[in-house]
């Protein structure tokens, strides 16, 4: 990574990860989706570079991020738009 570079990361159907979180079953792991929404976390507070993360879900998930207490921070202290 090089200093003050600019990296973008985007997830779309962030809900997704809600749903085998909450089963333990398909594709994910609930420690897997643990160790991701860590993963933006981090790539959020460091500060080697400077990264924009957009993530897209669907609003009645908005809940499902209550799981995650510090990730839930960062939702609060960003922007976002709620579209229908």
């Amino acid at each position: 990574m090089v200093k003050n570079e600019k990296v973008l990361i985007l997830v779309d159907q962030f809900e997704e990860l809600f749903r085998y979180k909450s089963t333990g079953t398909g594709l994910m792991p609930a420690e897997n989706a643990t160790r991701f929404v860590n993963l933006i976390e981090t790539s959020v507070n460091q500060t080697e570079a400077e990264y924009i993360t957009i993530i897209t879900m669907r609003s009645d998930f908005i809940g499902e991020c209550a799981h995650f207490q510090a990730f839930t921070q960062l939702i609060n202290n960003s922007n976002y738009w709620y579209l229908t």
